[in-house]
């Protein structure tokens, strides 16, 4: 497995590093090797109406995404030292990478084993109370944004736009309403939407289970008019950016296919009476550590979206990619460290409708990498 990554990443670096100076491990090294690949975005990505199993900026030509994310690059989370995002930048600029996956939290704090909370900040509404939330600190108001989020969003994006990376923006996370297993905490003692957490008398769990996956569904309106304006308000924030795309969730359950449909329109709807319109991707969906059932998910591939992210199926060993008489073909992502993080690659689409985003991290659970050498070299 190690020597096939490495293979996959040497090609890589052969092909997007000619005549780039060699790296001697200094910060300022690979500023010198990198910066002639720092190009800002030259406008928001669009499907390329010659080549649609690609993006493109608007001046005709394929736009090839390649990144890399880790979970901390949006909100930093007590327990863990301080992410530094400046050497997460330089770090992935000198992979010659282009795309970074923001990772959102929806849950503000969540209860340990120990009993000890965890914080995870900053999130986007403000805690005013009256009254302590379940975490001891005070309750949210969910009609009070907190600056600190939106300005943080804004000022990565900006520093990820002016060494030349698109970003891809994260709304909403799975991980965040209900427990996947596989040995994780509830998460939903610690989200706003708890009734017990905010002052507006929202309840995301309207079956009373104790977790809070209907805010990924239509269930509940007030909880649906608040993500509308939650949404709107990071639009707001970035539309005059051109290297953002927008994901609506990670891994939300599957039941969550209307609401995710939902947003992609609401957004949409929304960014045509704004000046800049961007691409939208849905993510697979996975309702936890004991989903193993059908990954081939039509849901995706229905979407009204303009990029999905599927995920391999484990009992045919192969990714969730369609092959129909269309042609379609796929590429995947060469995996590489930065704490823990995963490659993202994008240039294909199904049914030449949709580019297709793979994470090399969802792949390589599904497929132990015996599929990455192959998919690298489909075009």
């Amino acid at each position: 497995m190690t020597i096939l990554v490495l293979k996959v990443l040497l090609i890589f670096l052969l092909y997007g590093c000619a005549n780039i100076p060699a790296f001697n491990g200094s910060k300022d090294a690979v500023h010198e090797a990198t910066k002639i690949r720092a190009i800002p975005a030259a406008g928001p990505l669009r499907v390329n109406a010659l080549n649609p199993r690609y993006f493109t900026d608007g001046s005709g030509r394929a736009i090839y995404l390649t990144g890399s994310h880790t979970w901390d690059n949006l909100v930093d989370s007590t327990g863990r030292p301080v992410f530094d995002y400046d050497a997460y930048l330089d770090f992935i600029q000198s992979y010659n990478h282009n795309l970074i996956r923001l990772w959102a939290r929806e849950n503000a704090s969540v209860l340990m084993p120990n009993d000890v909370w965890l914080e995870n900040h900053p999130v986007p509404y403000l805690r005013t109370g009256p009254g302590s939330a379940l975490d001891g600190k005070p309750k949210f108001d969910l009609t009070k944004f907190d600056p600190a989020y939106f300005n943080r969003l804004r000022s990565r994006i900006l520093a990820a736009r002016d060494r030349g990376f698109y970003v891809m923006v994260m709304f909403f996370n799975g991980f965040s309403v209900h427990n996947k297993g596989g040995g994780r905490v509830n998460p939903w003692p610690g989200h706003p939407f708890n009734a017990q957490n905010n002052v507006n008398g929202v309840n995301g769990d309207a079956n009373g289970n104790g977790e809070g996956e209907e805010v990924h569904t239509l269930k509940v309106h007030d909880v649906t008019r608040i993500q509308e304006d939650y949404v709107r308000k990071v639009v707001d924030t970035l539309n005059d950016l051109d290297n953002v795309l927008y994901e609506i969730s990670n891994e939300s359950h599957r039941e969550s296919v209307e609401w995710q449909y939902h947003m992609i329109r609401f957004i949409r709807r929304y960014e045509k009476s704004q000046p800049k319109q961007h691409p939208v991707v849905m993510t697979f969906l996975y309702d936890g550590y004991d989903d193993n059932g059908d990954r081939h998910e039509p849901e995706l591939i229905a979407s009204p979206a303009d990029a999905i992210s599927p995920v391999g199926d484990p009992k045919k060993n192969t990714p969730m990619i369609p092959r129909r008489r269309t042609g379609v073909k796929s590429l995947s992502a060469i995996r590489i460290t930065y704490g823990r993080s995963e490659g993202i690659v994008t240039g294909c689409r199904k049914a030449f409708r949709e580019v297709l985003i793979l994470s090399s991290w969802i792949l390589s659970a599904s497929l132990n990498g015996i599929w990455f050498a192959e998919a690298w070299a489909r075009r």
